[in-house]
């Protein structure tokens, strides 16, 4: 296909044109937001007389949900200013590049002055949702925010975002095919929620005797009196060694190091999942060589991060533990680790709180640990209790790679639709 180049080399198939955003089909149109769609159309005034208003804050939006909080005018924040009708985007102009934005899926709605609310007036609401999300957009944020303490659109900045037309019929069909993916998206992440939520009513009725693994299938136990049955009590230094890691600092791990490592941060990061499966890497031979099925837990962290605090299972030899760690090393002939660290992030965590130490940092010690008294099944129990909930993990690993693959799809979609790239009319 013939190409034409343009004094700065950028190449124009034909049937293209270069505008002030990009390059974009020739019957496509640049405009400014304002002719196009409403910008917040309507505000509270003083003959409002609702009691209360479903209000939509800056926090208020997750992955493009709205989760409005219904609360009594009077006592409404002062930003509670924007009327909104099903169907306008919200645009959060503060940190834009953020992209916090959402379409109205509910009457009713009151959102803080900290967005825009973007009405209908000539163009679909759906592909102008999209497009916030888009390159072209995110140029735009950049190019008026860039170098700000604060970073945020004002009015005008909203109303003068320069945005690329198609045809009325395109448009829509631009928005359908994207319409889709959102609701496969949102589709997936609801079962993945269930999933979550069905995991946790596992872990609830294994670690209190109500649920119990015969034969590999779960079996509900009816009779109170046999829940815990067979369970017995012990000290937490009957089960294991308590290490401490050792050496180590951020500055020693480097991209090809030889060596596996595990620093103490990482745990609130890559090994907040039950079982750690990948590891950063050093050449430095700091640190203590784990053992297979040692486990983890971080002994300090700030107040705000103390529900943070989880413990990980190492998967192999020789791992590099590095300072700030309270490593367990337990009798395998009486506990099984990945049951311990399942364990641990259900009921024994909480249990686990009561003996930390400090008011802005918060110590945990070994040696406190130690006389923790928790109650055990059989180690043949244990590991049973554990295959099936490493399962239910497998099946939430799997879906999730499966949402982030759709993210990803969508993406890349919205790349060659948003540009006219590929054209749907």
């Amino acid at each position: 296909m013939n190409t034409i180049k343009t004094e700065d080399k950028i190449e124009i198939k034909p049937g293209y044109k270069k505008t002030s955003i990009g390059i974009i089909p020739e019957d496509w149109e640049v405009k400014k937001l304002i002719s196009q769609a409403y910008v917040d159309k309507e505000n509270i005034n003083s003959d409002f007389e609702n009691e209360f208003i479903n209000y939509v804050s800056l926090s208020d939006i997750k992955n493009g949900k709205i989760l409005p909080k219904k609360i009594q005018f009077k006592s409404a924040p002062s930003r509670a200013k924007r009327i909104t009708k099903k169907g306008d985007v919200l645009l959060a102009t503060v940190r834009p590049n953020l992209k916090n934005f959402a379409i109205v899926d509910k009457e009713n709605i009151i959102a803080s002055t900290g967005f825009a609310v973007l009405g209908y007036k000539k163009m679909d609401l759906v592909y102008l949702y999209n497009f916030l999300y888009s390159h072209f957009a995110e140029k735009q944020y950049f190019a008026l925010t860039v170098g700000s303490n604060y970073p945020a659109l004002n009015s005008n900045d909203v109303k003068n975002l320069k945005i690329p037309i198609p045809p009325l019929p395109e448009q829509k069909a631009i928005a359908d095919c994207l319409s889709t993916w959102d609701k496969g998206i949102a589709k997936l992440s609801a079962l993945i929620a269930s999933k979550k939520e069905q995991k946790k009513g596992l872990m609830q009725g294994l670690f209190s005797g109500k649920l119990k693994v015969e034969n590999g299938e779960l079996v509900k136990v009816e009779d109170e009196k046999l829940w815990l049955k067979g369970w017995k009590e012990i000290k937490l230094k009957k089960t294991a060694k308590f290490l401490r890691g050792k050496g180590l600092s951020k500055g020693a791990v480097i991209q090809n190091g030889k060596n596996k490592c595990i620093l103490y941060g990482e745990l609130y990061t890559k090994y907040n999942e039950i079982i750690s499966k990948i590891y950063s890497r050093t050449d430095s031979t700091d640190g203590l060589p784990s053992k297979k099925y040692d486990i983890l837990i971080p002994s300090s962290t700030t107040t705000s991060g103390i529900d943070l605090i989880t413990a990980s299972c190492v998967l192999e030899n020789n791992v590099l533990l590095g300072g700030d760690l309270i490593v367990m090393r337990p009798d395998l002939n009486k506990i099984n680790a990945k049951f311990f660290v399942y364990l641990f992030s259900n009921s024994l965590h909480k249990l686990i709180l009561r003996y930390t130490q400090g008011v802005t940092i918060i110590h945990l010690y070994g040696k406190d640990l130690k006389e923790v008294k928790l109650n055990l099944p059989s180690i043949e129990e244990q590991a049973a209790i554990a295959e099936v909930l490493i399962t239910a993990d497998k099946e939430i690993e799997l879906l999730e790679k499966k949402l982030e693959a759709f993210k990803i799809q969508k993406k890349g979609l919205m790349q060659v639709l948003l540009t006219g790239e590929r054209r749907l009319v």
